[in-house]
């Protein structure tokens, strides 16, 4: 099915695509409040909108191109992709570039599950996947309880089957496919092991599904958005999604990378000042100053802990599990077996080309081992200053030392 366009928008202004599976429908461009009403009409808090200010012919056309089928609903954002309107294979109407567009997902993830709650539960499944059911079903929720000490034990299995999803070509003379085994990015393998967790998991048309997914930025952000890694990930999700979760009605919003990158700046500078403001606190005066402060909470304070709770100094319990937490040690070291646990073991680089070695440190190999060159200029200063002091000692008494018997009988002043 063709429609004409809602709004004369260049193809460069294009933001982001909502894809429908199942329909028809192509050649649309919508505004971000548009395409608001059309998610509120999907999860059906479309009551609570004023659908005045917009062309209510077009929205009405994509909301009967959209399947009727007796299936829950499912909405899905994925952040971070290249060119949002190749992002599957699938019908999509575009969402052009204006003011209002960065609230779409916010209105989406915050604002509907608020207003749901009046005859439905609310579920937190995870920081990716709300779960919106008059009754939710318990053997979903039970899966998602448990996920988080299971994704390392599940990702080599699941990391297995997704080479399926990537086609048997080759591109700069590698693989495509073998890709999938040096994916190590620990947020992706989370989302991927999330999605598969919710296949075949719901089936009451009444339930319905928000997951946000933000691995693709993470994965293009440490391997550029042009690599080969990167777009491997982008279309196993995008397969995933198409192939695995056909018991739900599938809506998909596919975000541009400019988005997230903004975010990201957004959120740096907002961490920026949070940490500005509780400097500041320290020496507010109305800060409890006699408020206990123990040991255990200075150590609690400064451990630098993993998205899912564990430190990063600790081990791990097998030799995949580390390789995907730390990207393979960051390509500078080797995951080997100390004990029970798997840890990083660190091994210099050698740069040709400027003829250096560097050494390695960290828990994953992620720091510059400057501690040679740091001993170095310390006890060479060290030297250098002792033998300075020396100096001015040995001058200072050569200027004081007693002249000799004769000598000083010769200077002596004889009275008249």
């Amino acid at each position: 099915m063709h429609m004409g366009r809602a709004q004369a928008i260049s193809p460069a202004a294009y933001d982001a695509a909502v894809f429908q599976i199942g329909t028809d429908v192509e050649g649309v461009t919508v505004s971000s409040q548009l395409a608001g009403l059309f998610l509120a009409d999907k999860l059906d808090v479309s009551d609570h909108y004023n659908a005045d200010s917009v062309d209510c012919t077009v929205l009405a056309s994509l909301l009967n191109a959209a399947p009727q089928a007796a299936k829950p609903e499912l909405v899905v954002f994925v952040h971070g992709v290249a060119a949002p309107a190749q992002f599957m294979d699938a019908s999509h109407f575009e969402v052009s570039s204006d003011v209002g567009f960065s609230d779409l997902v916010k209105q989406t993830t915050e604002k509907f599950p608020e207003w749901l709650k009046d005859n439905n539960q609310v579920v937190n499944l995870s920081s990716e996947v709300q779960l919106i059911a008059p009754s939710p079903p318990t053997a979903l929720v039970h899966k998602f309880e448990t996920i988080s000490d299971e994704i390392e034990a599940l990702w080599p299995d699941l990391k297995a089957q997704l080479e399926d999803f990537l086609p048997e070509s080759k591109a700069n003379g590698y693989s495509v496919r073998s890709v999938v085994k040096h994916i190590s990015d620990t947020l992706f393998a989370d989302e991927l092991t999330q999605l598969n967790r919710i296949q075949n998991a719901v089936t009451d048309p009444s339930t319905k599904l928000i997951v946000d997914l933000k691995s693709l930025l993470s994965v293009g952000t440490k391997t550029g958005f042009g690599s080969l890694t990167y777009s491997a990930c982008q279309q196993i999700i995008a397969q995933v999604i198409s192939q695995k979760l056909g018991q739900f009605l599938v809506t998909v919003v596919a975000l541009p990378v400019e988005l997230g990158i903004s975010q990201q700046n957004n959120q740096g500078q907002e961490a920026l000042l949070a940490k500005r403001d509780a400097k500041n606190l320290v020496s507010s005066p109305f800060i409890n100053a006699n408020a206990p402060f123990t040991k255990r909470d200075a150590k609690n304070v400064f451990v630098h802990t993993k998205r899912d709770g564990r430190s990063a100094s600790m081990g791990y319990s097998t030799e995949e599990s580390c390789q995907v937490a730390t990207a393979n040690c960051n390509n500078h070291g080797i995951c080997t077996q100390i004990g029970a646990t798997w840890t990083c073991v660190c091994a210099p680089s050698f740069n040709s080309t400027i003829n250096k070695t560097t050494s390695w440190a960290g828990a994953a190999c992620e720091k510059k081992d400057v501690s040679v060159e740091f001993n170095l200029f310390l006890w060479t200063g060290v030297g250098f200053l002792t033998l300075f002091v020396a100096g001015v000692k040995m001058l200072a008494t050569v200027g004081s030392e007693p002249l000799p018997g004769v000598l000083e009988a010769a200077t002596i002043k004889k009275s008249t």
